[in-house]
């Protein structure tokens, strides 16, 4: 097998809170706090009509980065940062982790002064692709080998596993692993469209990692996150996939 180097494709920082129904009106607030933060680098924000009955999930308040790559989505009960990397910055994830926790401050700042709330628990998940030339059949054939599954039998199509640790009696840690395939870009299609593996443009083996202290949030009462438990999920959240990735690649089979 050979493999490219890991790229980290995506970052997603979730930060929740007590449920605050009337969030949006604190939107002169937030985007005050936003581009003060950011030096601008902030869109006017889209405000989503939804009674604020209804599912306090749903966002409520989105901002876009002016880059493009980067959302803010505020919802009643979170804050969300989503962050799609550009391909000059997949190469080098520690400018992911700079770009996010520079923002991480910010937002437990709205938190706790825009919305006078206490955070409960944070979770921050990455997205990693290792592209390789290889056949596919050999991408499954490694994935199967790598976790001692049962033998492929050329009849797999796709390969995917996923396990849930506890860490430290305080953290939830994620980690899916799966092959993956991308065909090329087209247009809004008109009809059904073939997606034949043969025709994909890349592939290789993603690993996303979900780290959050959720299982604190479940098991200790009163439990609140802060930005030094964010700064350690941050950490072990890297470091356990840094070391998934480095097994998936060390792990050649002739």
């Amino acid at each position: 097998m050979i493999f490219n180097k890991a790229l980290l494709t995506a970052n997603s920082l979730v930060l929740a809170f007590p449920r605050k129904n009337d969030v949006r009106r604190d939107i002169i607030a937030i985007e005050d706090a936003l581009r003060s933060g950011t030096h601008n680098h902030y869109k006017q924000p889209a405000l989503i009509s939804i009674p604020d009955e209804m599912d306090p999930q749903m966002p409520r308040i989105i901002f876009e980065s002016s880059h493009g790559f980067s959302q803010v989505i505020i919802s009643q009960t979170n804050i969300a940062l989503n962050v799609q990397y550009s391909p000059d910055w997949q190469n080098n994830y520690q400018k992911g982790q700079e770009y996010i926790s520079e923002r991480a401050h910010l937002l437990f700042d709205i938190i706790g002064n825009v919305f006078n709330k206490k955070a409960i628990y944070t979770g921050l998940a990455s997205i990693f692709t290792i592209n390789t030339p290889s056949l596919e059949e050999k991408i499954i054939e490694h994935l199967y080998r790598h976790y001692q599954k049962c033998p492929n039998n050329n009849l797999t199509h796709d390969f995917e596993i996923k396990t849930t640790n506890i860490v430290d009696n305080l953290y939830f840690s994620n980690l899916q692993i799966k092959n993956f395939r991308e065909w090329p870009q087209c247009d809004t299609p008109t009809e059904s469209i073939r997606y034949k593996r043969s025709d994909a443009v890349k592939r290789g083996i993603q690993i996303i990692g979900d780290f959050n202290d959720r299982y604190g949030f479940n098991e200790i009462d009163g439990y609140e996150t802060n930005v030094d438990t964010y700064k350690d999920i941050m950490k072990k959240s890297f470091s356990i996939i840094d070391n998934e990735i480095r097994s998936l690649q060390e792990d050649i089979y002739v």
